[in-house]
């Protein structure tokens, strides 16, 4: 009971935290790349490699791409705590991203959640649109290196 107790005064002092500044504001209000010259085929097998190379799973349908990785350490059992059980799945961080021609080249916008399935099938989540997660996935997008 005192550990619950602890954790959530640690919540309740991090809501009052100043909130780290976007490293770039965009339209979507989401972490957005553009890729001038590039392919579809070619940003997507980009985003897989890297996807593939940090150890998350990855899946494709059309145009869209999702990377899944389980949470390890402190991230997963504050996780655990807020959306899932005892008996759920560990929880997994989720960044999907959407794919799209433009006139200029290639746009990518992501999004971000973490999720568990419960013991009955259902899947909780939760948006992870911190300005702190959606900073590292724009400098991740930022810095993509389109493999042709």
């Amino acid at each position: 009971m005192k550990s619950v107790i602890v954790i959530l005064a640690a919540l309740i002092l991090a809501g009052c935290a100043t909130p780290e500044p976007l490293h770039k504001k965009t339209l979507s209000g989401k972490p957005e790349g553009n890729y001038p010259g590039a392919t579809i085929d070619a940003v997507r097998n980009t985003l897989l490699s890297r996807c593939n190379n940090g150890g998350g799973m990855s899946s494709t349908n059309g145009n869209e791409l999702t990377c899944k990785k389980q949470l390890e350490g402190s991230g997963s059992i504050m996780t655990q705590l807020l959306i899932g059980n005892s008996y759920s799945t560990p929880p997994v961080f989720v960044l999907h991203y959407v794919i799209g021609q433009q006139p200029d080249g290639i746009k990518v916008w992501a999004d971000s959640w973490v999720e568990t399935q419960m013991s009955g099938g259902q899947i909780n989540t939760m948006p992870t649109n911190d300005n702190h997660t959606r900073n590292i996935v724009q400098d991740g997008l930022d810095n993509l290196k389109i493999q042709n």
